[in-house]
């Protein structure tokens, strides 16, 4: 059996061969939830509970919710839910999740065939990340390599993809 590969073979091969645009985006946006989801301590998915949930746990979970209804097709429950995410973040203040909710704006607009939208909001998301002085997420910096692929900015996207390749490198 062929072993799958690695993320970065991945991240050399699917925004630059034509026809894999869909695996990338799948690829990417699996990465986002689960990086998203570990960050969750057990049960902070049920939806039922979000009111007694910190902040943080609660914008991450609307952001989850949100993808997923993306995934399902659902893009008015989507952008309802990333909406609510958005309010509780700037409610708090914290640039780490307006980066996250930025960066779930941006699937949520590749999902709705977006891709200058989706650009915008990663590049935003990255704007965030950076302005808390932590290394920017790899699902963001590979959506934003994604979507400047689609759009036929070769320099950024190429950018982003080495700068994920060196967080990599480095972690």
């Amino acid at each position: 059996m062929p072993q799958p590969p690695t993320l970065r073979e991945t991240l050399e091969c699917c925004p630059t061969v034509p026809g894999h645009e869909a695996e990338a985006l799948r690829m990417v946006s699996t990465l986002f939830l689960s990086r998203i989801v570990a960050g969750l301590p057990p049960g902070a998915g049920l939806r039922g509970v979000l009111d007694r949930r910190p902040i943080a746990h609660r914008v991450a979970v609307l952001c989850v919710d949100s993808v997923l209804a993306g995934y399902e097709g659902d893009l008015t429950a989507a952008e309802a839910l990333v909406d609510e995410a958005g309010h509780a973040a700037a409610h708090f203040g914290d640039p780490t999740l307006a980066a996250l909710v930025a960066e779930t704006t941006g699937y949520l607009a590749v999902f709705d065939d977006d891709p200058r939208g989706a650009a915008y909001c990663f590049e935003d998301s990255l704007t965030s990340c950076r302005a808390c002085g932590g290394a920017p997420p790899i699902s963001t910096l590979l959506g934003a390599a994604l979507v400047h692929r689609l759009l036929g900015d070769e320099l950024r996207s190429h950018a982003r993809r080495e700068e994920a390749l060196a967080i990599i490198a480095a972690g």
